[in-house]
């Protein structure tokens, strides 16, 4: 072998190590990144941030919203909920945001603002949790939200409605079509009926069941007895 082909073995291995040792360096780097984003921490939700998610804009809160106001952000959210001295537009929104997230925790907590109250000052936040309430599709709404139709506020009473037609329960279908036999306000009865109809019309018709046909042997009279 003459000095030239043993030069260019030599640098064919030396390509061969050096294209092993950038392979090597490069899967060691992905697996430490990989390694860095599992371990990183989600950034813990605080009033000052979920302040300034819910008054960034007027639009409607997405689930998408909640999760990126930090971790636990339901907690801070119902925090809002329940201080009386914060305004009433910041509470409102809170409670969309709840109704947004649609967690465990934020839907106990709309559960217990539609508690029955007599306190008129807190209605625009209930009417808000009702609303919250048929958008999430919650099992517990016909017990929940169905006192609400006889509240003295046709508006509550719309908003309740509204709420159970959301729902798209055959249970909140039937008490609203219940409710609208003796609901005293016109508009709301034309109201609830429209509701009712639109719900009747997205449900599955249940098709009676086909009755067996069962054939009667015939009379005795006519047998033919060269059969037994």
């Amino acid at each position: 072998m003459n000095k030239e082909a043993s030069s260019n073995q030599n640098r064919s291995r030396w390509g061969i190590v050096l294209a092993g040792g950038v392979g090597v360096c490069l899967a060691l780097f992905g697996t430490k990144v990989a390694w860095a984003r599992t371990k990183v921490p989600p950034v813990q939700a605080t009033r000052a941030s979920v302040d300034a998610a819910l008054t960034k804009d007027g639009r409607p809160l997405v689930p998408a919203d909640v999760k990126a106001m930090g971790k636990d952000a339901e907690h801070v959210l119902i925090e809002i909920v329940r201080y009386e001295h914060a305004p009433s537009g910041l509470r409102g929104r809170a409670i969309d945001a709840l109704a947004a997230s649609g967690s465990v925790v934020a839907r106990d907590q709309l559960l217990r603002i539609v508690k029955p109250t007599q306190n008129e000052v807190e209605l625009p936040l209930v009417r808000k949790a009702l609303l919250g309430l048929g958008w999430l599709h919650d099992a517990r709404i016909v017990a929940n939200v169905g006192p609400w139709l006889a509240h003295d506020s046709a508006a509550v009473r719309l908003d309740a409605a509204v709420a159970l037609a959301l729902a798209k329960n055959i249970d909140a279908t039937d008490l609203l079509e219940k409710h609208n036999r003796t609901e005293k306000s016109s508009d709301l009865k034309r109201s609830i009926a429209r509701l009712v109809a639109n719900n009747r019309a997205e449900q599955p018709h249940l098709k009676p069941a086909h009755r067996p046909r069962i054939m009667l042997p015939p009379p005795i009279e006519s047998r033919d007895s060269h059969r037994f």
